[in-house]
């Protein structure tokens, strides 16, 4: 009777941990999709704006010169010490932008550290480019730019179950356009 209940709690502790892998690769999917729809909508934006767009890492689905699985980009992106989504061309402007999808307003300012980190260093570095980052909030349908790199010294930092945030104040953030739109919707 003993062997039974061993081999019934091995068996519940070995299923609540599969869930719990199974739970995170849905959420990494999920988070994936929801950052391409934002891409999108922002990389729309910026061409009714006049700029021409130019991802920097490229997805499967797309026909392009390169071709990166979904996989291969986010390994290419921790591999680099600067991935950014996209260079942005016009007659008066080049500057990288990254692009944020947040399903909700209160999401709005939220950014990865360890990329903001890089960006910011990086860029210290550099003149004659800027770098912009975009929030797409699906919940309004704005898009929000924060036009500058600025040192993180008065940004909120977070924890969250995939790493740390900052929360970037939002007297830095200007809303830059409404997107209204049906075919773009986040799950959270």
């Amino acid at each position: 009777m003993e062997k039974t209940k061993i081999k019934q709690l091995k068996q519940k502790e070995f299923d609540g941990f599969f869930r719990n892998i199974l739970a995170h690769a849905k959420k990494w999917t999920e988070d994936l999709e929801k950052g391409k729809k934002a891409e999108e909508v922002v990389m729309f934006w910026l061409t009714q704006q006049g700029y021409q767009v130019y991802r920097i890492l490229h997805y499967k689905h797309e026909e392009q010169d390169k071709l990166y699985s979904t996989e291969e980009k986010m390994k290419q992106a921790e591999e680099t010490i600067f991935a950014p989504d996209f260079l942005v061309v016009s007659e008066s402007q080049l500057f990288f932008a990254d692009v944020k999808g947040k399903s909700k307003q209160q999401y709005l300012g939220w950014v990865n550290k360890r990329d903001y980190d890089k960006y910011f260093k990086t860029m210290q570095k550099v003149q004659g480019i800027g770098f912009k980052i975009y929030w797409y909030v699906e919940e309004t349908g704005e898009i929000y730019e924060l036009d500058r790199l600025i040192a993180a010294d008065d940004f909120e930092v977070k924890t969250q179950p995939d790493g740390l945030v900052y929360v970037i104040p939002e007297e830095h953030l200007k809303l830059v356009g409404r997107l209204e739109t049906n075919s773009v919707r986040f799950d959270n």
